[in-house]
């Protein structure tokens, strides 16, 4: 994302949407696409193949001599190394398809919300240009299941379910950090209902795309009528609210056919059981650090016999152990 104002097109074809999207995409060397894989499904509840294959070409007129690597990662109940074969992905030419799950990594201190060390791809870190593909779906968890939510698939380890109980604050720390160049929101094919895989087909034929992921997901949550979600009301407070130039065909934000999601109760139930295991997972991670308080207290003592580290600071790392999560 730049640091203008941020810029979000929507229309009824593909072809309007990417012209336009891509004319300010930066001529690099390496790019990187997240596509969207939660299933071995094909599209709508995954991203089309031929999606990724226009995507390339778009790509390849910008720069004939590009690295581009379609990337996702292992999930609890996911394997992207049989949802790339599977759906097509490892017949797709000049580029590579990279499960992130198996690619050497680097840790990066970030001290998010959530998040205290991230696991980065090497794929992720060399990459100059990320593109972001998600479809246009409602979520049981998450209301909606947009480019923010694709983000979470960037995230290295397989039992991914375990960090639910954390969800919006993940995902509004990997939207801080990793900032995605361009997101692109299909809807020729929407999900409503008990998304993002077990929902309802509906035809839309809407796509957006815009070069700030959390401004595109809040164009594409008005335009299906779905407010105040969650993970974007908090990015929102995070990283800032967004003064966002909509262009295209601004009009179809008036849809008198809103997506239908999850009914209160169901939704209620479900954030009620993930702030419970949230308070949980903080008490256990709270008391692995009283019992090996000891341990750090004394690798404390030994830094502030060489550093001369306050109690001060000695009690910010006790605390950061307590509070943060490292994936």
């Amino acid at each position: 994302m730049g640091t203008g104002t941020p810029s979000v097109i929507i229309g009824r074809t593909s072809e309007e949407v990417m012209a336009a999207a891509f004319k300010n995409l930066p001529e690099v060397n390496n790019y990187a696409i997240k596509v969207n894989l939660c299933t071995i499904a094909s599209s709508p509840v995954t991203t089309s193949v031929e999606s990724v294959r226009d995507v390339i070409t778009r790509i390849l007129e910008i720069n004939p001599d590009a690295r581009i690597k379609v990337v996702e990662s292992d999930a609890t109940a996911l394997n992207a190394d049989i949802a790339f074969k599977r759906l097509g992905y490892t017949e797709l030419e000049h580029t590579e398809v990279v499960n992130l799950s198996k690619d050497d990594s680097v840790k990066a201190d970030i001290d998010g919300l959530i998040i205290g060390t991230l696991n980065i791809p090497l794929t992720l870190y060399e990459c100059e240009c990320l593109i972001n593909m998600a479809r246009l779906k409602t979520h049981v968890f998450t209301k909606v299941s947009l480019g923010a939510k694709n983000l979470f698939g960037l995230i290295t380890r397989k039992d991914k379910e375990s960090l639910h109980p954390f969800l919006d604050s993940i995902i509004v720390d990997l939207i801080g950090f990793y900032r995605p160049d361009l997101t692109i929101i299909e809807g020729n094919m929407g999900i409503e209902g008990r998304g993002p895989v077990d929902g309802l087909l509906r035809q839309d034929n809407v796509f957006i795309a815009g070069d700030d992921v959390l401004s595109t997901d809040l164009v594409a949550a008005a335009y299906m009528g779905i407010k105040k979600v969650p993970h974007l009301e908090l990015a929102k407070k995070v990283l800032g609210k967004r003064d966002i130039q909509i262009t295209g065909k601004a009009e179809l934000l008036n849809n008198p056919y809103p997506y239908k999601t999850m009914g209160f109760l169901p939704c209620s139930t479900t954030g009620l059981g993930f702030y419970v295991a949230s308070i949980g997972r903080r008490l256990e991670m709270l008391g692995n650090s009283i019992a090996f308080v000891g341990d750090v207290l004394g690798a404390v003592d030994r830094e502030m016999l060489k550093q001369k580290i306050s109690y001060r600071d000695a009690a910010s790392m006790l605390l950061r152990r307590a509070t943060k999560i490292d994936i």
